[in-house]
């Protein structure tokens, strides 16, 4: 589970978009119980294998890299539960949600990038939390100064 849930790079804590696209799957079931099965079951597979690994966390990388090749099933679960969603949700709220995941992460890479959060270890959640409303809006000039050292070489 602490692949999943730490906060040392566990998948859902440093990526909160996946959590309710690994739900989706189970809304995908409905329609192709095959291909769900098939995803979830990779899944299950590639979790274990990862779990059982003494680096589990991916060390000093952003978030859990080693849960990439499972982006197709939580692409397929993601589109489930949209499609499910918006027939009782209007498009510009989902897009306004789809926008806040989207800027949830940047700013998450942001805090990463600055070392506001730890490159290997866990992370204080309550500090990650209030970093992405207090520090890191008043770091962004600092941030595209250094994406633009780094395109100028």
């Amino acid at each position: 589970m602490n692949a999943l849930f730490s906060s040392s790079h566990g998948l859902f804590i440093w990526n909160p978009l996946l959590l309710p696209a690994a739900l989706g799957v189970w809304l995908l079931a409905r329609r192709e119980r095959r291909l769900a099965l098939l995803l979830a079951l990779t899944f299950l597979l590639q979790l274990y294998v990862i779990g059982s690994w003494v680096a589990w966390h991916g060390t000093v990388a952003f978030g859990a890299r080693f849960f990439v090749n499972s982006m197709p099933m939580f692409v397929l679960g993601l589109t489930a539960l949209i499609d499910r969603l918006r027939q009782r949700v209007p498009a510009t709220a989902l897009a306004a949600a789809g926008g806040a995941f989207v800027a949830w992460n940047f700013l998450l890479i942001v805090q990463y990038a600055l070392q506001l959060i730890p490159r290997a270890g866990p992370v204080s959640i309550t500090q990650m939390i209030a970093n992405q409303f207090t520090v890191v809006p008043q770091s962004l000039g600092k941030v595209v100064g250094l994406l633009m050292a780094r395109l100028s070489r």
